[in-house]
């Protein structure tokens, strides 16, 4: 799947998707590959050079817009990324593209339409966890099926995160059991108070 996602990505030809270059498998030696244009350091590397670990408010802003456009023509080409986090967005590699932000990382990518267009039914029964605990939505946690909005969600936590916090001190927060209790414990209570 992340194969054809990621060949689907790269043929769209879209600001923001870095050039197909080749793909395939081995399947003598059990690997698939693909290749695609050089890019330069991911999101996460460039906050952490940064001093105070955080972007500008402009820098912050900048990325979400490049980002939001990233991920509606991922979801125009009908797939939903389920694993946006700062690792997954990478800058240009020449001087001429270092302003451009490249969504990258097809792994966990899921088709949401089907060939006709429809918006497929949503699964029940999910289960196991899909991203990374500290950028997934509530449905995540919740063991909800994934769709576009939870690309959204992810977004908006990468920028809030971004620009204000040092990731090192909340990575002993941010463990998938204590975002995941955090969030069911949130949950319950809204549910508790829309009754009441």
């Amino acid at each position: 799947m992340a194969l054809r996602v990621a060949h689907q990505w790269c043929s769209a030809r879209l600001s923001c998707s870095c050039r197909f270059i080749e793909y395939g498998s081995d399947s003598a030696r059990g690997f698939n590959f693909l290749v695609m244009s050089l890019l330069g350091d991911n999101l996460l590397r460039l906050r952490r050079r940064r001093r105070g670990s955080k972007f500008s408010l402009t820098t912050v802003l900048r990325f979400g817009l490049q980002a939001i456009r990233a991920l509606q023509g991922m979801h125009d080409a009908g797939y939903i990324h389920r694993d946006v986090k700062p690792s997954n967005f990478a800058i240009g590699a020449s001087a001429s593209k270092q302003s451009t932000v490249y969504l990258i990382d097809f792994g966990l990518a899921r088709m949401y339409r089907s060939k006709e267009g429809q918006v497929l039914p949503a699964r029940s029964g999910v289960r196991g966890f899909r991203g990374t605990p500290r950028y997934a939505s509530l449905n995540v946690h919740n063991n909800l099926d994934l769709g576009r909005r939870d690309d959204l969600w992810s977004l908006l936590f990468i920028l809030v995160v971004r620009r204000t916090t040092r990731s090192q001190s909340m990575r002993s927060s941010l463990s998938r059991n204590s975002v995941s209790a955090n969030c069911l414990g949130a949950a319950s209570r809204r549910k508790r108070t829309s009754r009441a």
